[in-house]
Order: structure tokens, then sequence, then C-alpha cells
């Protein structure tokens, strides 16, 4: 694992880490400025969390509701 991927790794930054390269080559091909490079990493970084957000809420709300039946 190369040093950035560790980094990436330790800081809890999996679709960062998984796919930097290959929106690196997106942003070349369509000549993307740094930020805008970074800004669509940052957004799907933060739309990943958003949905495992989503999901575990879900999950705790559906676990809540069981609880609540069996009384």
């Amino acid at each position: 694992m190369t040093d950035l991927k560790n980094h990436l790794s330790y800081l809890k930054l999996p679709y960062i880490r998984e796919n930097y390269e290959s929106v690196a080559a997106t942003a070349a091909r369509k000549q993307w400025t740094h930020i805008q490079f970074l800004s669509e990493l940052i957004k799907q970084e933060s739309g990943l969390r958003r949905d495992k957000m989503i999901q575990r809420r879900i999950r705790m709300a559906k676990g809540r509701l069981k609880i609540k039946l069996t009384y």
C-alpha cells in the first residue's frame, strides 16, 4: 500500500482511497483544476458517508420498532 493510501485509510476516507486514481484520470482528460478534482473527490466521499448514515439510522429504527412491538 502506498503512503497516500495508508494516510487515507488512517483518515477513514474509503471513497477517496479507492477512487482517486480514476478520478485523477477523468480530471486530466477533462482538464479540471485542482480545486475541481478535490471537490469531486470530497463530494463523492461525503455522499458515501451520508448514504451509510442513512442506512445505519434505518437499521437502528427497525431495531427500535421490533422492541416496541414486542412489549
